[in-house]
């Protein structure tokens, strides 16, 4: 750890102190050579055997120098680099990709920047890099990190107190910046001052601050996610909805039809095996209609038996017709009737729900004999309350 903010006094420091990653002791190492003095919102590069400090500031300027440090002698070195250097800033941010080491951004004093130097380290010479493409919006406090052969930048501030959450790439071989985008995770908050760590694909993003608050979670971007591989689960059950429906009254693969007001319905016997017990028991009894192909259905409607099997086929119910609720009570006693002859239970259960909603002081006797009729018990309870409260109990002994 080299330098950084006080608080107080001068401002910044210039010390060195190291952790033992072993030990995790802290020892502060003598050192020679040319010190670069205080340093503050400055950036630290390890490149083979030296730790390359592009210093920012000092608490009081803005510098632009370039310092290396020996890790093995703790000798310091001021590198005195060809070419142009980049203007002076601090709170940039800087990576080093290969011998490269990039500086981005930063604040200099009057405004954010957005612009991108690159130093080879090995012949010590700052090269100009001709950005191609949009640039990020020019930001300080920001991070970048290697990934792979490009340069991830995350975050930042920006002016106006704006605090930033996006992404940016930079490709240097294409020499531009691509992909911006905004994290998925909603839960991400802009930020600025943070750190960012890559470990095994995955970049750790710890602590910085939004404003006046500072951060303390730690958040993972995984940098190289498996493909996603997409599995439709639901097809099949479409697939057997839709063929169903198309079926209703088809010719095509029926083994059974009825003969309904003298006209024939086509219908599968598996089909109705399987929602029916009372075709499944006329199917599997031996009985004549199991051998037949042609079953006549007497005192049926055509229309009533249509909405059934549509039932059957797509277990879609229709439980309205008419527009006055006389029409739609005598509706639903009819489709009552048959629910009850054919021995299915839910579509007797709707039909009692929907006559409950309907009743009234001039139909509820009749309801209650229609409830006796086709064993609706839930429907018979139903009559004998809505009487009991809102007739005085005036009912005939049969529905008591």
């Amino acid at each position: 750890m080299i330098g950084g903010w006080l608080g107080t006094g001068p401002l910044a420091a210039y010390d060195i102190c190291v952790l033992d990653l072993e030990t995790f002791e802290w020892s502060q190492p003598a050192h020679l050579g040319e010190c670069p003095g205080a340093c503050n919102m400055h950036t630290a590069d390890l490149y083979k055997d030296e730790i390359f400090i592009f210093r920012g500031g000092n608490g009081r300027d803005y510098l632009n120098d370039l310092h290396a440090l020996n890790v093995k002698t703790y000798v310091w070195r001021k590198v005195e680099a060809k070419g142009k250097y980049p203007p002076e800033r601090a709170n940039h941010s800087s990576v080093l990709l290969g011998s490269k080491l990039y500086i981005f951004g930063g604040w200099n004093g009057y405004k954010r920047l957005n612009d991108l130097y690159m130093i080879d380290l090995d012949t010590e010479t700052w090269i100009p890099v001709n950005v191609k493409g949009e640039l990020p919006s020019p930001r300080a406090g920001m991070s970048m990190t290697n990934i792979g052969d490009k340069l991830l930048l995350f975050g930042g501030s920006g002016p106006s107190s704006k605090f930033f959450n996006d992404i940016q790439i930079y490709d240097p071989f294409a020499s531009e910046w691509i992909c911006p985008r905004e994290l998925s995770n909603k839960q991400q908050l802009q930020r600025a001052g943070h750190t960012s760590t890559l470990a095994e694909g995955k970049l750790y993003i710890i602590g910085g601050s939004c404003g006046a608050e500072y951060l303390t979670e730690i958040s993972v971007l995984d940098t190289c996610p498996p493909p996603e591989i997409l599995a439709d689960v639901q097809h099949g059950t479409r697939a057997l909805v839709q063929g169903l429906a198309e079926h209703i009254n088809c010719k095509d693969f029926s083994d059974v039809t009825f003969m309904v007001e003298g006209k024939p319905f086509y219908a599968h016997r598996i089909v109705l095996a399987a929602i029916s017990e009372h075709f499944r028991a006329m199917f599997k009894s031996g009985m004549k209609e199991s051998r037949e192909a042609v079953i006549p259905v007497p005192g049926v409607g055509y229309a009533m038996f249509g909405q059934l099997m549509n039932y059957f086929y797509t277990g879609s119910l229709k439980l309205e017709c008419g527009n006055e609720p006389e029409e739609r009570v005598n509706y639903l006693k009819d489709l009552l009737k048959i629910a009850d002859q054919l021995v299915i239970d839910d579509i007797k259960q709707q039909c009692e729900a929907r006559l409950a909603e309907l009743i009234s002081p001039g139909n509820c006797v009749a309801l209650g004999e229609v409830a006796d009729l086709y064993n609706a018990a839930q429907l018979r309870a139903y009559v004998h309350w809505y009487c009991k409260n809102n007739m005085g109990g005036k009912m005939s002994d049969t529905h008591k």
